[in-house]
């Protein structure tokens, strides 16, 4: 329309827009030509090759040309536009604004090479460029896979192609799979949700990756180019689109494949609560649970009462969230009272609701069965059997979940890979007399920043330090057991713990109130483990008192 010589007034009225749109539009225009006033753009747009000539009466000037671009032009493109289920991919130049307005000159030439790169490469793969918005291409394809293969082959094709000063241009590209159909005039596609979200995907891509959404990957799937592969990048928060998208990168030799996470992503969704005591030692076992965790889909963490295998399990968690997409959920199973409630306690962590006569199994085989997360269920001992049953159950029929159970004993399935959680580290100071290695053992650790917290000022010193290291080593390294002893240092000092440690079942009370009851003195602890027996184990447990300080399995 600017080679017809009409106003950006009489533009508005022929396009029944507003003329400050209208305006806005022609700068653009201007600003992407790197020029200033509409002569200067129409031969700066003749010598890119982005006018096609007008269709007029032979009385009109034969030099007038429309200012568009020629994919957009005439009804033999669009009368070839797929509709129905179609393949949309999206492509746009990462800071490109910039580039026109410092180097307006460097940046035409190159718009020459990208358009031509990424023309060919679509109409290749029988893609049809069918509009052009300043640097962005948008095409559309009757199938995924062709317009896989036109992304990847225009990626790169724009990595080799011999560029100016400027560099190699970053192209961005999204592709969406969708219902889409052409507006009344049959020149374009009606505005619909499907050519938004490839708006939005194409948006969120970084410069040189390729993005694909999930209707789009299924499709590709089992279709992919030799050497492609597929990166899972989770769900995502996309601009205007209420409910998350799940996208994918596309991975193929030659290509970049390291990117920073999305901006748009949904980074490590989890429910791990915040801790409010701090971590002492552990790292050796740290590292082997998340060793186990690469090699194998249920670890279960097992020990005694008070060893600590929930905040173990909860610091391992923390440091695997970046390898599960779907998040990582914690799961408290101590409250129930009732095995049937263990899968309804899940689903309710994953925000599932009952429906119909589908069973709470089945509701979360469907939602995990396409899952990459991992799910941490703390306190099994005593719904051991139903806990058993699920896991059982979930790692047969969900693939790509993963789970890290605590327990007082192991869950006994297929597949399941133990870990017993060893006491803290606690030397006896009559063997070890080296200060720095008394005070850097783990169990002697935890008690001096306990008391610390009960007793601000409390620190270890010559005096203090053996007898802190001597209850420790009583206490076997326990850390419930630790830690209820150093709770007592605001009324006890250190000298009167270790000699009242005797009747340690009256002396290690006193948790926190916000403990679950069984962790707020040593005898329920205990207890809790001694009622999980069952009579027999009881009856064997009492006669097994004889023996004093251990025994063998001949001597038993």
């Amino acid at each position: 329309m600017l080679g017809e010589g009409l106003t950006s007034r009489e533009i508005a009225e022929k396009l029944t827009l507003a003329n400050t749109s209208v305006r806005w539009y022609l700068h653009q225009i201007y600003s992407k030509l790197g020029v200033n006033g509409k002569r200067p753009a129409i031969q700066q747009a003749r010598e890119l090759g982005l006018l096609a000539p007008i269709k007029t009466p032979a009385s009109q000037d034969p030099q007038k040309l429309d200012l568009v671009f020629p994919a957009s032009t005439g009804s033999p493109a669009t009368a070839r536009l797929p509709i129905g289920t179609v393949t949309f991919l999206f492509t746009d130049i990462e800071g490109s604004t910039p580039l026109w307005e410092w180097h307006p000159d460097q940046m035409a030439a190159a718009l020459q090479i990208h358009n031509s790169i990424l023309r060919k490469a679509i109409e290749s793969q029988g893609g049809i460029v069918y509009k052009t918005v300043g640097d962005s291409f948008q095409a559309a394809f009757a199938t995924a896979p062709q317009a896989l293969r036109a992304a990847i082959q225009g990626q790169k094709a724009l990595q080799s192609a011999p560029w100016n000063d400027l560099g190699p241009l970053k192209v961005r590209m999204g592709i969406h799979t969708g219902e889409a159909q052409l507006d009344p005039g049959g020149d374009e596609y009606a505005v619909s949700h499907t050519k938004n979200r490839a708006a939005r995907i194409m948006s969120a891509a970084h410069g040189g990756q390729i993005l694909l959404s999930q209707e789009t990957k299924e499709l590709v799937d089992h279709q992919l180019p030799e050497s492609v592969t597929l990166k899972d990048l989770g769900e995502n928060r996309l601009k205007g689109i209420s409910i998350p998208e799940r996208l994918f990168q596309v991975c193929a030799p030659g290509l970049p494949q390291d990117f920073p996470i999305l901006a748009t992503a949904i980074t490590h969704p989890h429910n791990l609560p915040v801790q409010l005591t701090s971590f002492i030692g552990r790292q050796e076992e740290i590292a082997g649970l998340i060793e186990l965790l690469s090699t194998h889909r249920l670890v279960t963490l097992n020990g005694s009462g008070g060893a600590g295998k929930t905040r173990l399990s909860l610091q391992v968690a923390e440091k695997v969230l970046d390898r599960y997409p779907d998040g990582v959920w914690l799961v408290e199973l101590a409250p129930l009272a009732d095995p049937v409630q263990v899968s309804q306690a899940v689903a309710s962590v994953l925000g599932l609701q009952k429906s119909g006569e589908s069973s709470y199994l089945t509701i979360l085989t469907d939602n995990l069965r396409s899952k990459h997360l991992l799910l941490l269920l703390d306190n099994c001992e005593h719904v051991l059997e139903a806990c058993a049953d699920l896991t059982h159950h979930l790692i047969q029929h969900c693939p790509s979940l993963s789970l890290l159970t605590t327990s007082r004993e192991p869950l006994g399935i297929d597949g399941e890979v133990g870990y017993r959680v060893p006491s803290l580290e606690a030397p006896d100071p009559a063997l070890v007399t080296d200060p720095q290695e008394l005070a850097h053992a783990e169990a002697v650790q935890l008690f001096s920043e306990r008391a610390a917290s009960v007793l601000p000022g409390f620190s270890l010193n010559a005096e203090t330090l053996p007898a802190v290291a001597n209850i420790c080593r009583r206490l076997d390294g326990i850390p419930l057991a630790i830690e209820l002893a150093a709770a007592r240092i605001d009324v006890l000092g250190v000298a009167q713990i270790a000699a009242r440690l005797a009747d340690r079942f009256r002396l290690l009370t006193g948790g926190s109130r916000t403990a679950l009851p069984r962790q707020r003195t040593l005898r329920a602890s205990i207890d809790w483990s001694y009622y999980l027996l069952k009579e027999s184990e009881r009856l064997l447990l009492q006669q097994l008192s004889v023996f004093s300080g251990g025994w063998t399995l001949e001597a038993v």
